[in-house]
């Protein structure tokens, strides 16, 4: 009987392999043929971009944000040589940056350069990976990845497949029903809101000898778009000088935080959390005051782990988070699921009770185990926790309408989130939050010696006042 089903399912599934292959072949068909989307050994895209502040908006909002900034630049892929370029410019109501990401099969790097100050590099590690991200993004990579991998194709019915790619990743193929061209990509991801499509919508598609490839291309996270990226030019087998690969000259190298979290002290009873997302934790009196929880459920975990390891004798009963943007509420599921308390702003409740309701299949957490409402409360201007901690909206500020910043007077330490993110004592920058955070240490009169951002490294009260010098120059 059990061989019996064995064979049954095994059937099914060549079936099922064998629908989707077809699918996937009247795709590249339609896109071109197989031949011709082979014969493209390099591809170069001229690209504007709108990039939209979803979850990253001033105001919770589920329809699509106004613009935050405008991009224009180019986007290279050498397929046969293992090799990217992305290189952009973008401009807001107030700076000019341009960005690059460049890969070779054996270096990866991104750089950020503000106006004309020296860039900043950061290398990236896992180069198979990021390539990886950088080619499935274009859909003539995307066809003949899901083409190559016919033992991981899968028919989910109509006009969509799913595949394997190379990191193992699973993809959706969605394909226009009477054109047979891709018109969706969509992978399935963790997210804050629980289990969240991340889609590229393939638009406006033209012939280009003979292949066809689209000209639009909409990033959306759970339907609400991130990106709009319209192609003005294709060049297909375009070559780039080798020159563009190599990293600039001089350069103001990024002083990386550890990978994995680790606890340093900031002062008698204060402690820093240091790693991809910086947190905080105070000890006071009889209990344990958590500043913070960011990305997921897990590093929150560790840093509880962290925590007790490190002060066992005290329970922790309160988090701060310090706004509603989805990468730093992304670990509250933990806190809420063991029954601690949240202090945020009042624009971060409606958020955080969204996030403790979202369902989580891909990674069941605590809190799908045992699903119990969130304890949240909200603050005005200011919130005093003890002698040793006070808790100020800074807000209105240009990233976002509420935002909390915690201070630690006994030790003249300023505790904030995404308004100044210093990666670099050499050359330190801000942004204009970063020129409104020092108004607010001024008008407050806070006696603020050091700053630890949640994105970057420790610093210096002085350090913020050089990097607002420095955008001050371009203003």
């Amino acid at each position: 009987m059990h061989i019996t089903l064995f064979i049954a399912a095994a059937l099914l599934s060549v079936q099922s392999s064998s629908r989707a292959l077809t699918i996937v072949r009247a795709g590249i068909d339609a896109a071109g043929g197989e031949e011709a989307l082979r014969s493209i050994h390099t591809i170069r895209r001229t690209v504007t971009t709108e990039w939209f502040g979803s979850g990253q908006s001033k105001v919770p909002m589920e329809t699509q944000p106004p613009s935050n900034e405008h991009q224009e630049g180019i986007e290279f892929a050498d397929y046969r040589g293992n090799r990217w370029l992305e290189d952009v410019t973008g401009s807001d109501a107030y700076d000019t940056i341009t960005r690059r990401s460049i890969g070779t099969p054996d270096k990866a790097f991104t750089t950020v350069t503000f106006h004309d100050e020296l860039p900043f590099v950061e290398t990236i590690d896992d180069i198979p990976a990021a390539r990886e991200r950088e080619f499935r993004r274009n859909p003539e990579h995307l066809l003949l990845a899901a083409l190559d991998r016919p033992d991981s194709l899968r028919d989910l019915g109509g006009d969509a497949i799913a595949f394997s790619d190379a990191l193992g990743t699973q993809i959706t193929l969605v394909f226009d029903p009477q054109t047979k061209l891709l018109s969706k990509c969509e992978i399935v991801r963790e997210h804050a809101l629980g289990d969240t499509a991340t889609e590229l919508v393939y638009r406006d598609y033209r012939g280009l000898g003979n292949v066809k490839l689209p000209f639009r291309v909409m990033d959306r996270v759970a339907g609400i778009p991130t990106q709009d990226r319209r192609v003005t030019a294709i060049d297909i087998n375009a070559a780039i000088a080798d020159e563009r690969f190599a990293a600039p000259s001089p350069f103001v190298a990024v002083d990386e935080n550890p990978s994995e979290p680790r606890v340093e002290p900031l002062g008698k009873d204060l402690y820093l959390i240091r790693g991809p997302y910086n947190v905080v934790f105070a000890a006071l009196l009889d209990r344990i005051v958590v500043f913070e929880a960011p990305l997921n459920s897990r590093y929150t975990a560790k840093c509880l782990e962290l925590i007790h390891e490190t002060r066992p004798d005290l329970p922790v009963t309160t988090v701060v988070s310090t706004h509603f943007h989805y990468d730093h509420i992304g670990g509250v599921r933990t806190y809420i699921a063991r029954g601690i308390p949240i202090i945020t702003t009042i624009d971060a409740k409606l958020v955080i009770e969204r996030v403790a309701r979202s369902v989580r299949t891909l990674r069941p957490d605590e809190l799908s185990r045992a699903p119990v409402a969130p304890n949240v409360e909200t603050i005005g201007e200011k919130r005093v926790l003890d002698d040793d901690v006070a808790l100020y909206d800074v807000g209105p500020t240009d990233h976002v309408a509420h935002i909390l910043v915690a201070y630690f007077p006994r030790d003249k330490v300023l505790y904030e989130a995404d308004l100044f993110d210093p990666v670099s004592t050499q050359l330190v920058i801000t942004g204009i939050d970063g020129s409104i955070l020092q108004k607010k240490i001024i008008e407050l009169g806070l006696d603020v010696e050091r700053i630890i951002p949640v994105h970057g490294i420790p610093v210096t009260l002085h350090d913020l006042e050089r990097g607002v010098a420095v955008h001050a120059k371009y203003q």
